[in-house]
Formats: structure tokens, sequence, C-alpha cells
């Protein structure tokens, strides 16, 4: 088997290229760390060669690397490749050609794909790189993946590559390097380049080498960088900034409420017209026992149901920030939040991991790698929990439909905020420990260009994650759904079971899950749960396995204690009596033990100790924000603004206070 690895800087195009030569479907996006793992697949028409997506690296031998950038350079030092598909962009050719040293002074061979987007860039010129091949090209041309492909195929099959370093002595000349015939061979060239001591003279002499080929290579002058920088002076105003970045995601939350309410209803009525009742109807017509109608009817059928009211509300949310992701701002933001993010112990890299987490955790928790500092990383990591994720939003869409219809998205955006509100609160108090001397700033990044977001590309992401979202969560929703009620259904005397009468009139106050879950529902009296309203206990319990099955759950029940098919929020407001009831709820949803798929990447990341002892720490927090709330509403006459205002500045209070005595320096202990 071949091996051709993608390398190049970051956000250049290259998992773009992997797709489009292996017909994977690998997320992409505009900005740093969309690739945070090797990939690999077979390439189209060719079983022998196998394609490797590297994430994007600066230089192979930098010492401050993250560790995705350290995963790219040791695959390529350490892996015998056939080829090297150096991926640069005529935007950043000065940045990109220097990677491309480096390639080629491994030995292996590189071919170079330089991607210009607009080719009214380029005029009548070639890029003439050492003895490399270099493809200009467009990705919207026709038939130009087939032409990429033939050239893989000719340099890997090809014993005389075109792009290998093969005369040394004449490079050496090229390049200046103080290098003479008698040692002329790969070893003395990388023992040259990566001495400490010659740094600054080979970036000189590289800078030099590049600035004299460049000198070739004519381009057209675009109004495309003074568009950008027309749009930047807006949105990165140092005074528009952050109000332009808070109401970029107040719009996705109201977008995302809003539509999904909207389509709600339609997809309920789909499933409740040719899915449930067309088979409830037909068992009952050929005699099925009372039992299996009702399994089907109330458990698979509610849990289907279930999903399917999902659907609308994540649709809706994947789009949109794939469409922020795609239109270049996710980069900005990271630059816009740098230096506020310094002031609590992060880097601004790890604004984008935030954000994602916002759509789900477990990719955002990967795609900490990209932080250099690992004290910043295991910060980082600690903190998305804290952004409320896609599957959370469905317990807040429900609650906040039946308590706060006028102003559901309203009490949502400010759920999510809070959630921002406490991971910096949490950051403020752990800095002492994760403080770091060197701190780096993000100003002079390079941007990426804006593009116009490609919608059928980001809808098809999207598509992809719902259907990702169905076959994942579909089987655990409806398989809880049946256990759930199966639960319901038998006595807490089991012996008194007769299965042909288990059905929804059999599920009383002395089932085996009624009994269960009153035992532990005096735990959360303090946070506005009492006995009476024993699913909202069990469904934060069964949360632990997903967010998505909190609201699924708690319909389920409520339907079983019922013994009725009602509206879910007229049910949710009978059980929780006050406004301020349910939101102490949703306080507690909003952070307490993040999904077991979550402590998993976490465990995988951070270590074991890190992921069990945040969980630990997540879910007492929540219990402790959420009874405080509670307390809190009884002195403010069940005002939720109110209540929230004073328990932001008990928080605040109390990180500094936190703060202050973390970063009190105890002496050592002394070994007696």
């Amino acid at each position: 088997m071949l091996k051709v690895a993608i390398a190049g800087c970051a956000n250049v195009g290259k998992t773009t290229l992997f797709n489009l030569l292996t017909g994977k479907k690998n997320k992409i996006g505009n900005w740093e760390g969309v690739t945070v793992d090797i990939s690999n697949a077979t390439m189209l028409f060719s079983k022998e060669i196998q394609i490797f997506d590297l994430p994007g690296i600066k230089s192979i031998f930098s010492k401050n690397q993250s560790l995705d950038q350290l995963a790219a350079s040791s695959f390529i030092l350490e892996h015998k490749l056939d080829l090297i598909v150096n991926v640069v962009t005529v935007e950043n050719l000065t940045r990109d050609l220097k990677l491309s040293i480096e390639l080629y002074e491994t030995g292996i061979p590189v071919l170079i794909i330089l991607i210009d987007h607009n080719e009214k860039l380029y005029e009548d010129s070639k890029l003439d790189f050492l003895n490399c091949e270099v493809l200009h090209i467009n990705f919207t041309k026709k038939g130009i993946i087939g032409t990429i492909i033939n050239r893989i195929k000719y340099h890997c099959t090809n014993n005389n590559h075109q792009g290998a370093l093969e005369s040394y002595l004449p490079y050496c000349k090229l390049m200046k390097y103080p290098i003479d015939n008698t040692c002329n061979t790969i070893e003395s060239i990388k023992a040259f380049t990566q001495s400490e001591d010659n740094h600054a003279k080979i970036q000189t002499l590289r800078n030099e080498f590049i600035g004299t080929t460049l000198k070739k290579v004519k381009l057209k002058q675009s109004g495309r960088k003074d568009f950008s920088n027309a749009i930047d002076s807006i949105i990165m105003n140092r005074f528009l900034a952050v109000p332009i970045f808070i109401l970029v995601i107040s719009l996705i939350l109201c977008m995302t409420i809003v539509g999904g309410d909207i389509f709600k209803a339609i997809f309920e009525n789909f499933v409740d017209m040719f899915v449930i009742e067309p088979v409830t109807n037909f068992l009952n017509e050929v005699g099925a026992p009372n039992f299996i109608s009702n399994i089907y009817k109330f458990g698979i059928g509610s849990g289907i149901r279930i999903v399917a009211s999902f659907i609308p509300l994540l649709l809706i949310l994947y789009t949109a920030l794939g469409l922020v992701d795609e239109s270049g701002y996710m980069t900005r933001v990271s630059i816009i939040m740098d230096r506020l993010a310094s002031k609590v112990g992060l880097s601004g890299k790890a604004i984008i991991p935030l954000i994602v987490g916002f759509g789900c955790n477990v990719p955002a928790i990967m795609g900490t790698r990209i932080i250099e500092n690992e004290k910043q990383r295991l910060l980082t990591i600690i903190l998305i929990p804290f952004m409320s994720c896609g599957a959370r939003l469905t317990v807040f869409a429900l609650f906040s439909s039946a308590f706060f219809p006028k102003s559901a998205a309203i009490v949502i955006c400010c759920l999510y905020f809070f959630s921002i509100f406490l991971a910096t609160v949490v950051a403020l108090t752990l800095q002492p420990y994760f403080k770091e001397n060197n701190q780096t700033y993000l100003s002079n990044s390079i941007l990426p260009k804006y593009k116009i977001p490609r919608v059928s590309n980001v809808f098809k992401h999207s598509i992809n994650k719902i259907k990702h979202f169905i076959l994942e969560t579909s089987t655990t929703i409806t398989i809880m759904s049946v256990i759930l009620y199966l639960l319901a259904s038998i006595p807490s005397n089991i012996t008194n079971l007769k299965l042909n009468e288990i059905g929804i009139n059999e599920a009383s106050e002395n089932s085996l899950l009624v009994a269960f879950s009153k035992k532990f529902s005096y735990i959360f009296e303090p946070i506005g749960i009492d006995s009476e309203n024993w699913p909202a206990t069990v469904s934060l319990l069964t949360g632990v396995i997903a967010k998505e099955v909190v609201a699924a759950n708690l319909i389920t029940l409520y339907k079983i204690k019922e013994k009725s098919d009602v509206d879910p929020r007229e049910l949710v407001q009978k059980y929780f009596h006050y406004d301020t009831n349910a939101f102490a709820y949703l306080l507690f949803v909003l952070i307490y033990f993040p999904c077991i798929t979550v402590f998993s990447v976490m465990r995988k990341e951070a270590g074991i100790k890190v992921a069990v002892y945040s969980s630990i720490f997540y879910t007492v927090f929540a219990y402790i924000i959420a009874a405080t709330f509670y307390k809190i509403s009884f002195y403010t006459n069940h005002s939720i603004i109110l209540s929230m205002l004073i328990l932001s500045i008990l928080l605040s209070f109390t990180a500094y206070l936190l703060r202050f005595v973390f970063s009190l320096k105890t002496p050592p202990i002394k070994p007696l």
C-alpha cells in the first residue's frame, strides 16, 4: 500500500482536497482547528494508494506545538511516505512556502497544490519552486480532481521522483546553506537546519529565497482584501466587536427556538399519523395482547415522536453554526476575545472550541488539541461542558414553551449566556492553578478571507449530524421509553405481576418505578422537586446517558402518571408549581454531569482523574446553584430576573474571594 500525506498550514483546504480525492465527508470549515486528528482513506480509482489528511502545521520542527501539530509532524518524520501533497494558497504564499521548504528537506517527494479560488488573482504566471511540480488549481473547475489523481499516481509509481531532494550540493548552494561537498547528505542538512544556533540565520535565508521566488510571480491586485478590511473595520472594532458577537449568538438561538417551534408540530403530527396510529390500530385489530399495543404506543411510538420533535430544532442550530463556520467569522471571534480570555487564563484559541461546544461538547473537547499550552488546554476542557449543547436545548425548549411562551427565545438566550458567565467564574477561580507567565496573543494571526458560505455544503453536513443524532439517540430514547413504561407498569410487589394485564391503566403509584423514584426525590427537594414530581427525578438520573433523554423521559413519565396522552407543556406546568421551580430545574440540567460520551472523551483527552473530579464538581456545583436560586426566589416573590441578579452577584463575589485564597502561596511541606 502506497502512502500519501496531505500536509499544509491550517485552513488552506487540506480536508476539502481529502474529501474530493477519497469521496469522504469529513468536517470542513473556515477556521483553524477543524481537523485535529489524522484521517485516512483509499484514493478514488486507486485501491493501492492510501491518503492521509493531517492537521494543519506551521513548522515540522517547532518546539511549541499543540497536540494536533505534534501528531502531524511525527507522522511525516516517522512514517515511510511515498509522497507528500503540500497544499498552499495564493493569499498566504510566503507563510505556506516556509513549510514547503521543510517538507522538501525531508527527502520525501513533494507535490505542491496551489489553490487559487479566484483565478483573476493570477496573471499568466507560474510558480517555479525548487524542482517540485506545482499544480495551480481551482476546486470549482471541472476535471481538476482527475488531474490531481493522475499526478499523484505518477509520483507514487515513478522511480525518478520529481520533487524529491536528490542533488544536495546544488540545493545547498541555492539556499545558501554553508554545507560543502564533503557532507552533502539529507542528515547534514537536517543537522544544520535543526540547530538552535542557526535558527535565525536559517529563517533569514529561507525568507530571502522565498522573496526571490515570488518576485517572478505576477499577481493581480484585487479588491477582495479591501472588502475584507472594510468588514473587519466594523466587526473587529474595539467597541463593536463584543456586542456584535453577542448579537450573532442571540440571533442563532432565536432562529433556532422560533423556527424549531414552528416545525415541531408538523413532525409530531407526521409521526402520529404515519407511525403510531396505523401500527396501534393494526395491533388492536389482530387482537394483540394489551401490553404489546401499549408498549408500542407509549414506549416505542412515544420515543419516535419525541426524537422527531427534536429534529427541526437541532437542524436549524447546526445549520446556523455551520454558516458561521464557513464565513470566516470564527477565527475573528478568537482574536476578538483573545485579550478577554487571557484575563481568565485562557488562550484566544480556546474560544473556538468553546463556541463549538454550543453544538456538541464532544468535538469541542477534541478541538482543544489546537491549543499549544497544556495548562490552558486542560482548563479549556474543564470549561467546555458548561457550554450548553444542542441536547440540553431540547429540555430548555420544552420548559420555555410551557412557562414562557411569549419570551421563550429570550429565556433560552439568558440560559446560554449564563452558562458563559459560569464558565468565566470557574476560570477566574481556577486561574491561580493554571496561570501561565508567558502569555501569547493572537493579534498577529493570519485571518482567513471572508467567504460566502456554501449553503448546500453546510446543509449536507447538518443533515449528516441529524442522521447521527437519529441513529444514536433514537435507539437510546426508544429503549429508555420502553423500560420506563414497563417499570411504571410493574407493581412494587413483583409477585402480584400479571403479564397480560401490563398496560397504561396499571401504571400506578404502587409501581416499581414510582417506589424507587420517591426514595430519591427528597434529595432534590432543595431545588424545588417534591415527591409528587418523581418523573423529574427519574429524568435527571437517566440524563447521565444523554441529555436529550431528560426531556424525552419527562414527557413519557408524565403521560404514564396521568394515564393519558395530553400536551406535555400542560403536564410540565402542573408539576412545576412556579416559574422559579422550573427555572431551578433548568439550571441544574444546564450544569450537572455531562453525558457518558462527553465523559469518555474527557477521560481520553485529559485523563481519568480530571474526568472524574470534573464530573463530580459539575454535579455538586449544579446542585448548589439550583438550590441557591430556588432559595433566593422565596425572598424575591418568585422573580426570576431579580433572583438571577442576586445569584450572579453572589457568584462573582465568591469567585474573587476564592481566587484570592487560592493565589496565596503556601510553603512546601518539608519531609520528616
